[in-house]
C-alpha cells in the first residue's frame, strides 16, 4: 500500500511542476498522441500503398528456366555456377 501511495504522490510531483504532458509518462518515454484527427480519406489513402510486390524473376543460366533471383534454382538445383540442392527429379534418376 506504501508503494502505490508513493507512486500517486511522485505523479503528483510531476503534475504540479509540469513537466507531464498530455502524453503517457513511461519512465522519461512518451507515447505518440495524434494531434488532429486523421480523416478516412487520408487514412484509407495511406493503407491503400500497402501492397506487396511481386519477386523478381530471372533465367537460370543452367536450365534457362525462370527462378527467383538470388536463389538456388528449383528446376536444377544450381545457383552461381554450382549444384548446391538436389531435386525431386535428380533423386529418381538416381535410383
Amino acid at each position: 500500500m506504501k508503494n502505490v501511495r508513493v507512486i500517486i504522490q511522485n505523479l503528483e510531483k510531476t503534475i504540479r511542476s509540469g513537466n507531464c504532458s498530455a502524453n503517457y509518462d513511461r519512465g522519461g518515454k512518451t507515447m505518440a498522441v495524434p494531434k488532429h484527427k486523421v480523416s478516412k480519406s487520408r487514412g484509407r489513402s495511406r493503407v491503400a500503398n500497402w501492397r506487396a510486390t511481386a519477386p523478381t524473376l530471372v533465367e537460370c543460366p543452367q536450365c534457362h528456366e525462370k527462378k527467383v533471383a538470388h536463389s538456388a534454382c528449383t528446376n536444377c538445383g544450381y545457383y552461381d555456377g554450382e549444384k548446391k540442392i538436389t531435386v525431386k527429379a535428380d533423386k529418381k534418376k538416381e535410383k
